[in-house]
């Protein structure tokens, strides 16, 4: 930069900055001491003096990464009764019925949404509990014993090969009747992502109340403790963690739904029978590639399957014998689509929202407009800040463009959460089937979210420069 008063002569000709040194030229110093380090060491172009851009989102993508999927089940669910001021966790069977299920593996990482809000209850922590179910954890505010209603279908999400992180930690204690937020080095995660977590094991009256990413490689969990003495989680236990800034569909990808085909009509002898299957994951011009019965049945054949309209399949069930058979009820069938034009699997919506007030010792659902969410689809939520005592114990889409967010207010006093704060939002654009045991998996290519990731913060990079224009 100029200092003032010089005199900068101007020319018609491009000035030349190398001295003609066979040794080249650099800039920036790379030194200590007098010499200064190179990130200190401010170059910039077009009027900027910045320091060296840095962060692990310009670490190189490895080649050979495994794809992933996002995979959104609809499961009824009626849990028991959570007795006052603590925490339970319920083992839920995610998939009913016989023949195709998506088991579950270790590595995967959950995400629930319950359909409804219950004042004073509220959703911790998801875990994987077995192939082929969930553990999910509740807390009760109140001094009341509350059930949680039956027969809901919650959204249950299981991200899988996405790059999730795994961490030992050994948190420490929190004290009785509110929320303690604690930061954990985390390699890998990024920030302007949504950070998700899930704990290995329940501890009872302790439970997870948000989380957030603090920092480059830093991750903020947020524990709620709602008994009345001090509760210190597990140590040295293995949490599963992956940020997000959204990921893309593979376009014109193959998309896997399981359906469950329930009372099904009768095959007359020599004939062919239409069964019909709905899902709301079933748009009218996907293409059906295969359909697999999981059972085998002399008298019924699945010959192939269409989309005859929105939300509905029709499967054709084929007898060739000379006596009627009916396919068994309660089988999930796997069907397989062609989409043309597939929806993102995630997209992250930065939203402003100024909260109401929690009052003491109980939850509170508040409704905010995100432009963009899908109805019938599931979210995560990640609040910039922490406030001792308040946390965020559920989320759902609660219609078109619009979340609900469920506050929590472990203390005996009301707590309002800061305002105008730029809440993190994933939308999972995949719908919550409707039907109970429907299943919808959607791939999703790591590598190609690797490369959007390192693409951003190269031109990040160059904006912060001055080399190239924009924001």
């Amino acid at each position: 930069m100029p200092v003032a008063g010089t005199v900068i002569s101007t020319s018609n000709q491009p000035r030349q900055l190398s001295d003609g040194n066979d040794q080249g030229t650099t800039f920036g110093l790379a030194g200590t001491g007098a010499q200064g380090a190179t990130a200190a060491d401010k170059i910039g172009f077009f009027g900027n003096a910045v320091a060296q851009p840095s962060g692990n989102a310009q670490v190189a993508m490895p080649r050979g990464q495994a794809g992933g999927s996002v995979m959104t089940f609809a499961s009824a669910q009626s849990p028991s009764g959570v007795t006052t001021l603590t925490s339970a966790e319920y083992s839920l069977t995610v998939q009913a019925g016989s023949g195709s299920t998506m088991t579950f593996a270790t590595t995967d990482l959950f995400v629930v949404n319950k359909p409804t809000q219950q004042a004073g209850l509220g959703v911790g922590n998801i875990r994987y509990s077995s192939t082929t179910a969930i553990g999910l954890s509740f807390q009760n505010y109140t001094a009341t014993m509350i059930t949680p209603t039956a027969s809901q279908v919650y959204g249950i999400l299981a991200l899988r090969g996405l790059n999730t992180v795994t961490s030992i930690i050994t948190p420490a204690a929190v004290a009785a009747n509110t929320t303690l937020e604690q930061i954990f080095t985390v390699t890998g995660i990024r920030t302007g992502e949504v950070l998700m977590v899930n704990k290995p094991t329940t501890n009872v009256g302790l439970d997870i109340a948000g989380c957030r990413v603090a920092g480059n490689n830093q991750v903020a969990v947020t524990f709620v403790n709602v008994t009345a003495g001090v509760l210190t989680p597990t140590a040295g236990q293995t949490y599963t963690f992956m940020s997000t800034g959204g990921i893309d569909a593979v376009h014109g990808g193959l998309f896997t739904m399981m359906l469950n085909a329930i009372s099904p009509v009768t095959c007359i002898a020599s004939a062919n029978t239409n069964l019909t299957i709905t899902s709301n994951n079933i748009l009218v011009d996907d293409t059906v590639i295969a359909i697999q019965k999981p059972t085998f049945q002399a008298s019924v054949a699945i010959a192939n399957g269409f989309v005859s309209a929105v939300s509905t399949l029709k499967v054709n069930a084929v007898n060739a014998t000379v006596t009627a058979g009916t396919p068994t009820a309660s089988e999930i069938y796997t069907a397989t689509f062609f989409r043309p034009n597939p929806a993102a699997p995630v997209v992250v919506y930065n939203a402003t929202l100024t909260p109401t007030v929690v009052a003491a010792n109980t939850t509170a659902e508040q409704t905010f407009l995100v432009t963009g969410v899908l109805a019938g689809s599931a979210v995560a939520v990640n609040k910039p800040t922490t406030q001792t005592g308040l946390g965020i114990v559920g989320a759902r889409v609660s219609s078109a463009n619009n979340i609900a967010i469920t506050y929590c207010n472990a203390t005996a006093t009301a707590i309002t959460p800061t305002a105008a704060e730029v809440y993190l939002v994933a939308n999972f654009q995949a719908q919550i089937d409707a039907t109970a045991t429907n299943a919808f998996i959607q791939p999703a290519a790591v590598a190609q979210y690797g490369n959007v990731v390192l693409s951003n913060a190269l031109r990040n990079a160059s904006v912060t420069q001055g080399l190239i224009a924009g924001a």
